[in-house]
Formats: C-alpha cells, sequence, structure tokens
C-alpha cells in the first residue's frame, strides 16, 4: 500500500486491520455497514466488547492511512485519494482489455496486456489469511488467471512459430488447473496442430472425450467438437478440387473426404498379422465397389453392397484392422465414415450421428445441398 510515493503497507499493525482494509477495498463501491464489517472480522468468535474492538481497529486503520481516508460512522467507505490503483481490480480490467484487444485481432497488444492479470492473479490474494468472504474472491482471482491464459495462447497462436512451444505450455497449464475447462484441450490440440503433430492433436481430443463422458456423462461441446473436425481439414482439402468456388462441387468429391478421426490415429502403427481376415474383407469391398455407379454420389443410389460383421474377444486387434480396410478403401477413393457405440452413449443413434457429421462437414457443398433437398429434414433431426 501506497499513497503520495510512501509505503504504509508496515504501519497496518497486527492481522486484523489488513483485513479490514482489504474488506473495505473489495466492496469500496459500497457503504459497508459496522455488523457487516464485524462479521467479517469475527465470523465464529466475535469479541466480549463487539464495538470497542472495531473501534479499536478502525482507529488503526486510520492512523496509517490518513483521518479522511475512512468516511463516515454507522456505515463505513474509504475515499483514497485519486488516481487510485488496485491489483485484484487492475486484473479484472486488464484481462477484459486484453481480449477486446484479441478480437480486434491485434494479438500482440492482447498477449502484453494479459501478462498484467496473470501476474497479479499469480500472487494470490491474501495468501495465508483465512476468512469466508475472501474465498469467492479468489475464485475469481483464478478464473481472471485462466482467461489471461487463455488470451495469450490464443494471442501467441496468431503469433506464430516464435510462440509455438508457449501456447503448448499455456495450454497445458491451463488442462493442469481447470481439466474440465475444455478451452485449455482445444487450445493445446491447436498448438499440437501447428506444430504439425495431428495425430497428437486428435488424442487429446480423444482423452477430453472420455473425461467428460466418464465424470460427467456429458459430452465436449460444439466449438470443441469444431476444432476437432479442424484438425482434419488440411488433409481433407488437398486434394483435387479443394480450391473449388463455396456452393460448387468439387471436380473429385472422394478426395475432399479425409478419413475419421479415430481412424487416423490409429492407423499409425503398421498392422500385425490378420493377413486372412483383411483379405476377404478387402474382397467383399471390391465386390461392393464394383457394382457402385462411380458417376453417382446421391445418397438414394442402390451401392448394391454387403453388410460386414467383424467380432471377436476385446483387445484382439478389430479395430486396428478396421483402420487398415479403412485405409486402403480410402486410398482407392471410397467415402469412409465411423461411429462407434459405446457401452454407455451419449446421444440416441450415436454412431449415425458421428458418421454423418463428418461426412456434412467435409462433403463438397454442392453435393450436401443435392443430399439436403430430400433428406434435410431426418439429417437436421439427427
Amino acid at each position: 500500500m501506497e499513497i503520495d510515493g510512501t509505503q504504509l503497507a508496515d504501519d497496518l499493525r497486527g492481522k486484523q486491520v489488513p483485513l479490514l482494509l482489504a474488506y473495505l477495498l473489495l466492496n469500496r463501491d459500497r457503504p459497508v455497514g459496522r455488523e457487516e464489517l464485524i462479521g467479517a472480522l469475527w465470523p465464529d468468535h466475535a469479541p466480549v466488547s463487539q464495538d470497542a474492538a472495531l473501534r479499536t481497529l478502525l482507529s488503526r486503520l486510520r492512523s496509517a492511512l490518513g483521518a479522511a481516508t475512512l468516511a463516515g460512522r454507522d456505515e463505513l467507505a474509504l475515499d483514497l485519494p485519486a488516481p487510485v490503483w488496485i491489483d485484484f481490480e487492475a486484473a479484472a480490467l486488464e484481462v477484459e482489455r486484453a481480449q477486446r484487444a484479441l478480437e480486434r485481432r491485434d494479438a500482440r497488444s492482447a498477449w502484453a496486456l494479459a501478462q498484467v492479470p496473470l501476474n497479479i492473479a499469480a500472487r494470490g490474494l491474501l495468501p495465508g489469511s483465512q476468512a469466508g468472504w475472501l474465498e469467492p474472491r479468489r475464485r475469481e482471482l483464478v478464473d481472471i488467471r485462466l482467461q489471461a491464459l487463455e488470451v495469450i495462447g490464443r494471442a501467441g497462436l496468431s503469433l506464430g512459430r516464435g510462440q509455438r512451444t508457449s501456447v503448448e505450455r499455456t495450454a497445458r497449464s491451463l488442462i493442469e488447473a481447470e481439466p474440465y475447462r475444455e478451452s485449455g484441450h482445444v487450445l493445446l490440440m491447436e498448438a499440437l496442430a501447428a506444430e504439425g503433430n495431428i495425430a497428437e492433436g486428435l488424442r487429446v481430443f480423444a482423452r477430453l472425450r472420455a473425461l467428460l463422458r466418464d465424470e460427467l456423462g456429458t459430452s465436449p461441446s460444439p466449438d470443441t467438437i469444431a476444432a476437432h473436425e479442424r484438425l482434419l481439414r488440411p488433409a481433407a482439402r488437398s486434394g483435387p478440387g479443394a480450391d473449388a468456388p463455396e456452393g460448387e462441387p468439387a471436380a473429385n468429391a472422394e478426395a475432399t473426404v479425409g478419413l475419421p478421426a479415430d481412424l487416423v490415429a490409429r492407423g499409425d502403427a503398421p498392422l500385425v498379422g490378420r493377413e486372412r481376415e483383411l483379405e476377404q474383407l478387402w474382397e467383399l469391398w471390391t465386390r461392393a465397389g464394383k457394382a457402385r455407379p462411380r458417376e453417382h454420389y446421391s445418397v438414394s443410389v442402390d451401392l448394391g453392397g454387403r453388410l460386414a460383421l467383424l467380432t471377436g474377444d476385446a483387445g484382439i486387434g478389430k479395430t486396428r484392422l478396421m483402420a487398415e480396410l479403412a485405409r486402403r478403401a480410402h486410398g482407392e477413393g471410397a467415402f469412409v465414415l465411423a461411429g462407434r457405440s459405446p457401452q454407455d452413449a451419449l446421444l440416441p443413434y450415436q454412431p449415425f450421428v458421428e458418421a454423418l457429421r463428418h461426412y456434412v462437414i467435409h462433403v463438397p457443398f454442392g453435393d450436401l445441398r443435392a443430399s439436403a433437398r430430400e433428406y434435410g429434414s431426418e439429417l437436421a433431426r439427427l
């Protein structure tokens, strides 16, 4: 505490006087009654003479700050000489300024502004002091720190290559501090993608989805799902026709639909064994492919295909085998869609929703529009 260049913190004698000052500062937008102050300072064991004890503390506070800085009798308020700067208030104001700068796409200013609330929040609010009314404000300060980290991470992504390591470290700090806060996971996914580590980004999403399902019985938010889908878009849009104007079908529709994320991740490792089963499945796929009119992509076409059921004990490699089949079929120009039906499904028709979501996001706009004309209402309900 400093007034007119003079440091006054040492003049706040005892443990209760700093708490009294803190309470008045945190509530300086309104007058505070004496009974409220007594309840804040002595919530459990009030002194025998409460008024006398409070008068003593107020006298010490006036002595330290100056008599004019504390106004009122029954209701008290601080009257500090302008300009007033309070770190707790500055943290909230500066994180808002940083967020606005980020919205303006001024990444450099956002990054710099967010350092102030981050440093203030890192010090904590009256560490070592115990009072129930401090806890909500401490939680506010924790949230300000997380918001500042988010801004720093987002700004770092915009600033480019030199900040990538810092962005990843920031994202991991967010996840460590608040595992259920999805923004940290999204930031880490995007940081890893910027480093070219798409597979690890997909694993971050998989871990988050499992955490939310197992601990909270819910699923990732639409924003998180959209970030997950964006991990696949660069590869998905790299084929012929990727730069086709919006609203027009691409020249090669198959090339625009990348493999689903789970199959990409599981297809990294080499396939060991299962040659006979893979050949059987590939033969079924080849037959179905020959029966398919290749010049049409409408959902209503009779593909003349087959349904293959792969069974076996858990952990023997069924999913890895299907990932290999999917990779080969995709290489031949197939649409490959995938959906899971876990024991504790999160929503009705989950495998169909997952499969069709991938299709809707990646299929050329013209093809999607043609399908929506006939099946739009059913797709919207899913």
